[in-house]
């Protein structure tokens, strides 16, 4: 529901329908996370904190990020979300599979007017301080499925400020 209703509501505002679609998808996906969220949420804290920055931005950010991480210790569930986005295949394998959807979800977030690190003002100065922001959500990194160290999140920010 949100990958198709998403542009549609940022694109039309006005758009009734498409709102409506998009307020079920996120009540949908609210209650998916049990109260929670995952490593994205740990990054996306790190610079609401730091940056000022609104929650679902800070999300949007790091969410391909995070599945990414998660991929090699999870491909079937990538690969059932990837088939969840529309993903169309001949590759029966799950990491291939997995690896299309998480292009959907870049995709979709590149699509959106989501601005990069690097436009809320993050620089490589900033990295040290995000990485310890990050690592003391121990909340959500608690919830992801896969650990995330210390290296990882530091992999993860530089990659992320990279793309910015």
């Amino acid at each position: 529901t949100i990958s198709r209703w998403l542009p549609e509501a940022v694109a039309r505002g006005d758009d009734l329908r498409a709102r409506d679609q998009m307020m079920t998808g996120a009540l949908t996906a609210g209650i998916s996370m049990k109260g929670g969220g995952a490593a994205d949420h740990a990054f996306a804290h790190a610079v609401n904190a730091l940056f000022d920055v609104h929650h679902g931005v800070g999300v949007a950010l790091f969410l391909a990020d995070a599945m990414e991480h998660n991929l090699p210790h999870l491909p079937d569930r990538f690969a059932d979300i990837a088939r969840a986005l529309g993903v169309r295949s001949a590759a029966t394998d799950p990491m291939t599979l997995g690896r299309a959807g998480i292009d959907v979800v870049r995709s979709l977030v590149g699509s959106l007017p989501i601005p990069a690190l690097s436009q809320i003002g993050v620089s490589a100065d900033d990295l040290p301080a995000l990485v310890d922001k990050v690592q003391a959500d121990g909340f959500h990194l608690g919830l992801n499925p896969v650990p995330v160290t210390v290296d990882d999140t530091r992999r993860i920010l530089r990659a992320a400020l990279a793309r910015s």
